[in-house]
């Protein structure tokens, strides 16, 4: 299973740094989401990120950087409307987008390489912010035929992520699950993602 890591809302300290040891220790996608930082920012984040790993990261929000960094991924949010979604997963090397029903993930399949469904548990980072469909939902809904990927967002920890697996996700994505309460320790950021590598 793929494991996406998603960045804490704000800039942290020595970032780049964090993202590249996590890309080394096995997290195949790095999702900067920044919603409150300033484009400026994430351009020098993204300047000081060694151009081997802009292709395994991917914006949300900042479009307008694919023109200084064109390896990198978009993910698009259920704000943007069809014909701008559409302009912007035109340029994108790699697509993603956020969902919150099966009938969002069927909408966009095929034209995105994977999206994010969430809660697939109650989350870790957003108090209150839990699951809509049963495990058996999701497992029902996951057995379909599909092209674009569907990676679980919301409350995936190691406890939990054999029956992730079972239920015929792709992957996982994580947030609160790594960011929360590690003290950006390197270590212990380091081993929250080998424990769901394995």
């Amino acid at each position: 299973m793929e494991l996406i890591v998603i960045s804490p809302e704000t800039i942290i300290q020595d970032e780049a740094n964090v993202i590249c040891m996590l890309l080394e220790a096995g997290v195949q996608r790095y999702h900067i989401r920044k919603p409150n930082t300033l484009p400026e920012h994430i351009f020098t984040l993204m300047d000081k990120i060694p151009s081997d790993y802009h292709h395994l990261i991917s914006l949300h929000y900042y479009t307008q950087l694919l023109e200084s960094f064109p390896e990198i991924g978009l993910h698009i949010s259920g704000n943007l409307n069809t014909h701008d979604r559409n302009k912007v997963l035109e340029r994108a090397s790699v697509k993603s987008a956020s969902c919150h029903t099966f009938k969002e993930c069927v909408d966009l399949d095929n034209k995105i390489d994977y999206s994010f469904l969430s809660p697939v548990y109650s989350s870790i980072s957003k108090d209150g912010y839990c699951p809509k469909y049963t495990q058996s939902e999701f497992q029902t809904f996951l057995s379909q035929p599909r092209k674009s990927k569907i990676i679980a967002l919301g409350g995936v920890e190691a406890s939990n992520k054999s029956i992730v697996k079972a239920m015929g996700f792709d992957g996982i994505a994580i947030m609160g699950y790594l960011w929360k309460n590690s003290s950006l320790n390197l270590k212990v950021l380091e081993s929250r993602c080998k424990s769901l590598l394995v």
